[in-house]
């Protein structure tokens, strides 16, 4: 497995790279780590190779791991039954498209062309992303590829033109052990004590690691329409700055708190009453799915690949578009306590559908149909060398 970073604290990839990696080893699988770093959640049964990444600018950092990467691993190949990339690198067995297609994120981010152009030619690496996603899917440098929500598999065929047959749409997973609706019991009380909420205040969570894509500014907006009452919880990383500032314009700054990046997730869901997800482009969204085990009513834009799994007031709200006034207008709604209890209910037997070993699981079929071998036929003991 091939991923730059493993850690519980890191953004959607990193955090699913330490649990897949888990699940696999748990179902006996034999698995070797290719990263430049790793966090203590990093299961210990597995064997790592550190992949020096040079500092500097981003594309030095992602030409040297691809470069460096593929040296490590070129006397170790014959070891591997599969080689799966779970970031940007080339060529590979299974290629698991965990993120945006890099190309339409910059057509949502950037509808301008000419904003686009000049964004490609002076941002470093954002030029150098769309080369090597470029490679990736050209014939010969992939045999299978993961799409992590029918969204993102309808837009690489659209922009790869990838064979349909090439792609397996598998949801992520949610660890249900850590993400379900007991954290409320265990972390509620003392969460809410250290960031000062007061037991009637409904708090909204906001989590991502790109405040401007997933949409802070009208979560921020939508504070100035709802009851005083309703106070916003963010975590993760991103310009924090600019949003205090923008918070203070709106007269809510005392009602906005930034706890920075979290590994215990599981306790800023048990904090929270609602979650609110108006991103403007996410390939999923696992944070939504952990929310929805936790119990929180969720409310999420057609934007994320996420939504495919949310019925519009049935386990959850569904926007059309991010915009301040829909999303006030849901929050006002979900003040109403039956109506977050109907939505959290369904919403925790949704995401129990999907556990990170059921994910885990559908990732190993695709190891053994890209093999194109029975399991019994690949070690003896129906394990896979990963």
């Amino acid at each position: 497995l091939i991923c730059r970073e493993v850690s519980l604290s890191g953004g959607g990839v990193e955090r699913y790279a330490s649990t897949l990696i888990k699940n696999l080893g748990d179902m006996g699988h034999h698995i070797d780590v290719f990263a430049g770093k790793w966090d203590n959640s990093l299961d210990r049964r597995v064997t790592t190779h550190r992949v020096p990444i040079r500092k500097g600018l981003q594309s030095i950092k992602m030409l040297s791991f691809i470069r460096n990467c593929r040296q490590l691993l070129r006397p170790e190949r014959r070891r591997f039954d599969i080689v799966c990339s779970l970031t940007q690198f080339y060529p590979q067995d299974v290629f698991r498209l965990g993120g945006a297609i890099w190309n339409v994120l910059m057509k949502r981010m950037q509808p301008a062309r000419w904003r686009r152009t000049l964004k490609y030619l002076i941002a470093d690496g954002y030029l150098l992303r769309l080369y090597i996603e470029r490679k990736i899917f050209q014939e010969g440098n992939y045999r299978h590829v993961v799409a992590i929500s029918g969204m993102v598999k309808r837009q690489l065929i659209r922009a790869y033109g990838i064979p349909d047959n090439d792609v397996t749409v598998i949801y992520n997973g949610v660890d249900l052990k850590r993400f379900n609706k007991t954290v409320k019991t265990k972390w509620r009380k003392k969460v809410r004590d250290k960031f000062r909420f007061r037991d009637d205040d409904i708090v909204l969570l906001f989590v991502g690691h790109d405040f401007r894509r997933k949409g802070l500014e009208y979560v921020i907006g939508a504070l100035e329409m709802v009851d005083k009452g309703v106070k916003l919880l963010v975590a993760g990383k991103g310009d924090q700055g600019h949003y205090q500032r923008t918070a203070i314009q709106a007269g809510v700054n005392d009602r906005v708190v930034f706890a920075g990046p979290v590994e215990e997730m599981e306790q800023m869901y048990a904090a929270s009453d609602i979650f609110v997800f108006p991103t403007l482009y996410d390939a999923f969204g696992s944070v939504g799915l952990e929310a929805m085990a936790c119990g929180l009513p969720v409310v999420a834009t057609k934007f994320a690949g996420f939504s495919e799994l949310i019925e519009d007031r049935s386990n959850g709200i569904l926007l059309d578009k991010p915009d301040t006034e829909s999303l006030a207008l849901s929050i006002n709604n979900l003040l109403k306590d039956d109506l977050r209890s109907y939505l959290s209910e369904n919403g925790i037997k949704t995401a129990e559908k999907f556990s990170a070993r059921k994910n885990a699981e559908e990732m190993a079929m695709v190891f053994y149909k890209v093999l194109n071998a029975a399991p019994s036929l690949l070690t003896g003991s129906g394990q896979v060398s990963i």
